[in-house]
């Protein structure tokens, strides 16, 4: 078939479907399945300003085909759904098509439809061009900058969307409370991929959404935890982490006092590492972290206590 200069034929062309322009009975199009399975998220495949303005204008002007293909005996809109509710507006009965000479598949389906719209559809919002993106991986197993490449997004955005739908699967399979999946943003859920364990990754969220971490903070926390072998391990580790805070501030405050022979003999640099007892703890064996982690705290009051008596 010649190469037509509409754009939508173009396409048509390019993936080498073969097709045929003719008038389509608009009671033949199957409305439900047409909006169900576009781009656009459901309550938003029909944009009823966008209709409003085609009905007016197809009065006067002659609008590209719509694209459909057969399904049974009807017929399914691959692009066009707004201006096809126009016609059905104008009262029209028939409707110039694009017809493909096949029933897509899901996969060639997904693949197609917003290649239309990003070229010559209504654009697409952000929310959409990522959730076309998922599709493209998770249905057509395009690699995530294939992905991220054909929706117009970067592959960082994507990725993180990603990682976000699947930890979010993962707590909803763990028992978390709905209540802490609901607090927690992409960024934070992005973040927590990182822990493989899913008992460790709903203790992890418990503990994001208890104290109300960044998502940096979020990050370092899934750092320490990605290699917790289990949830009790996981506890240690956080108790280890609470411990750090307060030791830490205990640093702090006594820091200002210490004198500078205290200073030069390296004891600052003593303290910092008693201010990390996650790492030092990690080492221990589970069943002695318990007196490992009060005999930090005893060991660091003691210093403490020296260097301000100085």
């Amino acid at each position: 078939m010649k190469q037509s200069k509409d754009p939508f034929a173009q396409l048509l062309d390019e993936e080498d479907l073969p097709y045929e322009l003719r008038n389509v009975p608009l009671n033949k199009i199957n409305e439900r399945v047409s909006r169900s399975n576009q781009v656009r998220s459901a309550q938003n495949t029909i944009l009823e300003d966008l209709v409003e303005q085609y009905a007016r204008d197809m009065k006067t002007c002659v609008f590209p085909p719509i694209v459909v293909h057969p399904v049974g005996s009807s017929f399914v809109i691959l692009d066009g759904n707004n201006r096809h509710q126009a016609a059905v507006k104008n009262g029209e009965s028939e409707i110039a098509a694009y017809v493909i000479g096949k029933s897509l598949t899901d996969h060639e389906f997904y693949d197609l439809a917003p290649r239309f719209n990003l070229r010559n559809g209504q654009s697409l919002t952000e929310e959409e061009r990522i959730e076309h993106g998922k599709r493209y991986v998770r249905i057509s197993k395009h690699t995530i900058p294939a992905a991220a490449a054909l929706v117009g997004i970067s592959t960082g955005r994507l990725s993180s969307a990603l990682h976000a739908e699947d930890v979010h699967i993962r707590l909803d399979r763990a028992g978390t409370p709905p209540k802490v999946v609901r607090a927690l943003s992409e960024g934070h859920l992005d973040a927590l991929y990182a822990i493989k364990n899913d008992v460790v990754l709903r203790a992890a969220a418990q503990r994001v959404e208890l104290d109300g971490m960044t998502v940096t903070e979020t990050r370092a926390l899934a750092g320490q935890l990605r290699q917790a072998p289990s949830e009790e391990a996981a506890k240690d580790l956080l108790a280890a982490r609470d411990v750090s805070k307060e030791v830490g501030k205990a640093v702090r405050r006594q820091k200002s006092l210490m004198t500078p022979w205290y200073q030069t003999k390296g004891h600052l640099s003593y303290l910092a590492n008693l201010a990390d007892p996650v790492g030092i703890v990690a080492g221990v064996p589970r069943e002695e972290r318990g007196a490992a982690l009060k005999l930090l705290v005893v060991v660091t009051e003691r210093v403490l206590s020296m260097s301000a008596a100085l």
